[in-house]
């Protein structure tokens, strides 16, 4: 009887160790079909090393919510490797995606604190699984069928500088050159003995002690004719990176010109800063100059003409809009150029880092092409008004104005213009609206042009907004003044619906808000796609009516899409009797193609979460 007890505990001791040890092997494991999901990550087989979601500032295990999303790999407490921000497209930090997307990697935000990492493996055959190693390793492997072994594909440390802070405090490290560590300019190894033998991990110390703060400090400082100073570095990867909201500047707002050379935004009530030339101005800010006008046009305005009445001082600065090549913003310290912005490509100006992933709401600029070059600070954008919490604002009558103002725009450019032009990036936020929220379609910047023989082209390179492009040109590098009449279709949906199709979600269903506009047409209850701010029974045969437009311009064959013109004779009622539309086009949101694809089976096309290229200028 004892021995038989003593058997069983034994074979219980080694089921458990069976159970553990499966446990242990998995967590360091991602197969195609699983989620990393808040507040879940996985871990090395060692337990060293730790994948997920996470904070440079917060080193517990668990998915934080950043302002971009972000992977970390953790040795203990301390970050090992990360991938850079999630743009929506790429991780920005992993060289190999700026040029091609790691097969199926998607990250997906809700917009609510919650961040999910998937992986989707597309190829027709075999088998992929991701793997934390016990070294950190980051692998991607492939299962070959005909050496029946795992073949690595991708690591996470294919170079040596690919390592969390691999050549310590002030030091850059480049694996094409050797040594692969240097410090940076004005600064030496901490420990030279260490730097001789590559351990490059105690990083670098400053040559030669800051003046500002080691002297007020009382510090011996051998160089004191050497003033402190900025260090530009370019084309490296951060250990940390700096998000700045895109921000929804107020109609009164205005720019100031300060007499340290600096250009700010600033609201006009609150005297709070919203945006500035330069990211580290000088402490010695003098009375400031402001800019009063709205538009800034000609030739360079002399600092007079921006200062403030109560400013007693001369100063020497001043503002001018340059046309050279492309027009560009340039402050002047009297006759020396003293900052500028970089020439406009039509949607930012290229000299402001950050304007290449966010741009000010309202910030235009116009040339005519015969050297007149206008500025604009136009207030706001129809975005700002269209969605919470401003959507209040406009009544029917205005949003009609603006559906109207706006297609008797793009009939401009399609039909009476001297050549006929395709916007190719039609949204809310590309429509200017001034003081009496009048109209302007903006944005040119990925514009095509058309001769007077031609109406349609095509391209390899799809650019443009998701939501807003028609479906030829998404999936077909096709367009034509259809194309802009798709982007209107869904600009009017929202308009009158008070949503965005780009983040409207209809759990129930799986619908965009274009899938959901058509259920309720299809069901007779359209009523419930009109925004509660502006329903009036007086008013809904004319809302209904232009939802009906709406309907038709999006759908999904171009053919079946009116023109510009026969919209216009539509909202004026000088055609009457409106055909039936026909169903709209990307009804369904990616998640529910993706995953009615997956069920039919492997697709690239299908599987693959982006379908955007991306965003250049002509």
């Amino acid at each position: 009887m004892r021995i038989t007890t003593c058997t069983n505990l034994f074979f219980v001791l080694i089921m458990l160790c069976l159970v553990f040890l499966d446990v242990g092997i998995a967590t360091d494991i991602v197969t195609s079909s699983e989620f990393i999901k808040d507040p879940e990550n996985i871990t090395s087989r060692g337990g060293n090393f730790t994948l997920g979601f996470f904070s440079p500032e917060n080193s517990t295990n668990r998915v934080e919510r950043l302002s971009l999303p972000e992977v970390f790999i953790w040795n203990e407490t301390r970050p090992y490797w990360r991938t850079g921000p999630w743009n929506g497209k790429v991780f920005t930090g992993v060289p190999t995606m700026r040029s091609f997307y790691l097969s199926g990697i998607c990250v997906e935000d809700d917009g609510q604190g919650n961040v999910d990492l998937s992986y989707a493996y597309v190829d027709e055959a075999g088998f992929s699984i991701n793997i934390l190693n016990s070294q950190g390793n980051y692998q991607e492997l492939k299962w070959d069928g005909e050496k029946r072994e795992w073949l690595v594909t991708w690591n996470s440390d294919q170079l040596k500088c690919d390592v969390y802070g691999a050549c310590g405090p002030f030091a850059s490290c480049n694996s094409q050159k050797s040594p692969t560590c240097s410090c940076l300019r004005g600064f030496e190894p901490r420990n030279k003995e260490e730097w001789n033998r590559q351990i490059w991990t105690s990083g670098c110390v400053r040559r030669i002690p800051l003046l500002q703060c080691e002297r007020a400090n009382n510090l011996n400082t051998s160089a004191d004719n050497i003033a402190d100073g900025f260090l530009k570095l370019q084309m490296v990867k951060t250990n940390y990176f700096l998000f700045v909201s895109l921000l929804n500047v107020g109609s009164n707002s205005t720019f100031k010109l300060l007499d340290s050379g600096n250009l700010i935004l600033q609201e006009s009530t609150t005297g709070n800063k919203i945006w500035e030339s330069f990211q580290h101005p000088s402490n010695a800010m003098l009375p400031d100059m402001k800019l009063t006008t709205n538009r800034i046009s000609g030739k360079k305005v002399k600092q007079t003409s921006w200062k403030s009445p109560s400013d007693p001082s001369t100063g020497s600065f001043s503002l001018s809009v340059e046309r050279l090549t492309i027009p560009e913003v340039f402050i002047w310290n009297e006759n020396h150029p003293f900052w500028r912005t970089g020439p406009w490509n039509g949607r930012v100006f290229t000299g402001l880092p950050y304007m290449k992933t966010y741009y000010l709401n309202g910030i235009h600029v116009e040339d005519d092409g015969q050297g007149n070059v206008g500025f604009f600070f136009t207030k706001i954008t129809a975005h700002f008004y269209l969605y919470p919490s401003k959507s209040e604002l406009l009544v029917w009558r205005k949003r009609f104005s603006i559906i109207e103002g706006v297609a008797r725009g793009l009939l401009y450019l399609h039909r009476d213009s001297r050549l006929k032009i395709i916007h190719r990036d039609l949204k809310a936020s590309n429509i200017l609206l001034d003081e009496d929220l009048n109209p302007k379609i903006s944005d040119f910047g990925m514009a095509r042009i058309f001769g007077k023989s031609e109406d349609h082209g095509n391209t390899r390179r799809v650019v443009g907004t998701y939501g807003y492009m028609s479906p030829e040109y998404a999936m077909q590098g096709l367009f034509s003044e259809k194309s802009d009449v798709f982007s209107f279709g869904v600009l009017l949906l929202e308009i009158v619906s008070g949503r965005r199709n780009s983040s409207f979600y209809d759990k129930e269903n799986s619908l965009t808000l274009l899938g959901f506009a058509w259920m309720k047409w299809t069901e007779n209850a359209i009523s419930s796609l009109i925004d509660p701010r502006i329903y009036d029974p007086s008013l809904y045969k004319y809302i209904f009516r232009c939802i009906h437009i709406g309907l038709l311009c999006v759908q999904e064959s171009a053919s079946d899409r009116p023109t510009m013109a026969t919209v216009i004779s539509m909202l004026n009622s000088e055609i009457v009797d409106l055909p039936p539309p026909r169903k709209p086009a990307f009804i369904l949101t990616q998640n529910m193609l993706s995953s009615m694809s997956s069920e039919k089976g492997n697709s690239l096309h299908s599987l693959n979460p982006i379908t955007i290229s991306e965003i250049q200028g002509r």
